[in-house]
């Protein structure tokens, strides 16, 4: 709780770029102009979590109450996962996995942004204690409470969007028999549904598809064409297309165009957001089948990116002689966050923020490594139950989806930093029981 009062008293809340559409999805809901015009990207959780702070509070007050309670849901969620922890190590071990998360430099972070990570990691927090309690004895009705879980998390991300497999494929494992399996798994599907048909069928009438979100197509043609560099066929079936791209990247000095050329593509051709989306995946798809090997490969790269890669988001900006948490893909943005002015913060509480996130930052490719030999150690001791079967399918969803159709970067692997962790300290044991051991043997030798 410190710390996050440091945090608080020595940073202004920092933006994103997507921090803004948010925000203004959020001030359209409260004034009765969101339907039809809300961003075709994004889901509608967070922006309406927003808009229940600018209700009551102007933007620059309701900021700051905003990050207040990211802290808030940020000590609950540790808290919640010690929990868990308990359902897989011993009461020490567990405290020092929840120790080890409540400090996690990058959870303390993003809970002074304007993002939804914190309550995407919150809600996936809660949808994980209450399937490991959700088990063989269990009433029908908590398997649809899980669905209703994970619709909540699409809701905030679309993300999320395959996780029923992931949660039925455990609900099934619990199952005695083949009735009961049936029974359970379609609970946990059914509740998904229940709560996202009105939002499939809302954006079916807004973007004449349905869909959760759109964004397949933009995030393949990224991945395909700008992140791995396959070249587009000479006898490309989307000859317009390869225009427009060519002739986008030619007039651009940045690292990626794809919103660009998504924007020209529609005012070119005169398509409608979902059409659009559906040509650039088509596109893409077209240079995935051209080059699968290049794909595959890039893409067992962007792995190992995910998991061992530096924590690349935390940046500290100057205005005047002093230094705040901002943003690495909008750094400008913290200068004018909320009207907020940097002289009104603590010099004190800044100083000690620069030397706790240079100094206390546990590397994010350590967690890995430890994580692997904690996996390793319940695996080789036979320990593999459902629910450690659970917590390695959601880590594998995780990667794969956020390396599959984007960059990676270090707020994709948030909400598996929890679950990491947890096999973390499982490693760290295995590390101390092998030292013991070996110290133990030595006596013996020296003893002999």
């Amino acid at each position: 709780m410190f710390v996050r009062l440091l945090v608080q008293l020595g940073s202004i809340p920092v933006l994103w770029p997507d921090s803004i559409n948010y925000l203004q999805t959020a001030d359209s809901i409260l004034n009765f102009g969101w339907i039809g015009k809300h961003h075709f990207y994004f889901t509608p959780l967070y922006p309406a979590f927003l808009s229940i702070f600018l209700s009551f509070v102007p933007i620059d007050y309701a900021s700051e109450l905003i990050v207040v309670v990211q802290h808030i849901m940020g000590l609950i969620l540790v808290c919640i996962f010690y929990l868990i922890a308990r359902h897989f190590l011993e009461a020490r071990a567990a405290f020092l996995a929840a120790l080890m998360l409540n400090f996690n430099v990058l959870l303390l972070y993003y809970e002074n942004v304007i993002q939804t990570e914190i309550l995407f990691v919150f809600l996936l927090i809660i949808t994980l204690f209450f399937s490991i309690h959700t088990n063989k004895g269990q009433p029908l009705w908590r398997f649809f409470v899980i669905g209703i879980l994970i619709g909540t998390l699409c809701l905030c991300r679309p993300i999320a969007q395959f996780l029923p497999i992931v949660f039925g494929i455990h609900a099934a494992l619990t199952s005695k028999t083949q009735a009961q399996r049936l029974l359970r798994v379609t609970a946990v599907l059914g509740g998904f549904s229940l709560l996202l048909s009105p939002w499939i069928i809302f954006q079916w009438q807004v973007f004449g598809t349905p869909t959760i979100s759109l964004g397949k197509g933009l995030n393949l043609f990224l991945r395909v064409y700008e992140v791995d560099k396959i070249p587009i066929k000479e006898d490309t079936r989307f000859r317009r297309l390869k225009k427009i791209y060519e002739e986008t990247r030619a007039q651009s000095n940045k690292r990626y165009v794809y919103f660009e050329v998504r924007n020209k593509i529609a005012r070119d051709l005169n398509k409608r957001a979902a059409a659009v989306d559906d040509l650039m995946f088509r596109f893409a798809l077209e240079g995935l089948f051209a080059y699968p090997k290049r794909f595959a490969l890039k893409t067992v790269k962007q792995i190992g990116a995910y998991f061992f890669g530096p924590r690349e988001s935390i940046r500290f900006c100057k205005s005047g002689k002093r230094e705040f948490l901002c943003s690495q893909r909008g750094p400008a943005l913290f200068h004018w966050a909320f009207f907020k002015q940097g002289t009104e913060r603590s010099i004190g509480a800044q100083n000690f923020l620069q030397f706790f996130f240079s100094y206390f930052s546990f590397p994010s490719y350590m967690i890995s490594i430890l994580a692997l030999l904690g996996i390793v150690s319940v695996m080789w001791k036979g320990r593999v139950n459902v629910d450690y079967f659970l917590l390695l399918m959601i880590i594998g969803y995780f990667a794969l989806v956020s390396c599959l159709l984007n960059v990676p970067q270090d707020r994709y692997r948030l909400p598996i930093d929890p679950i990491l962790i947890l096999f973390g300290v499982e490693g760290v044991l295995l590390l101390l029981q092998r030292v013991l051991k070996l110290g133990r043997i030595r006596q013996v030798d020296l003893k002999a």
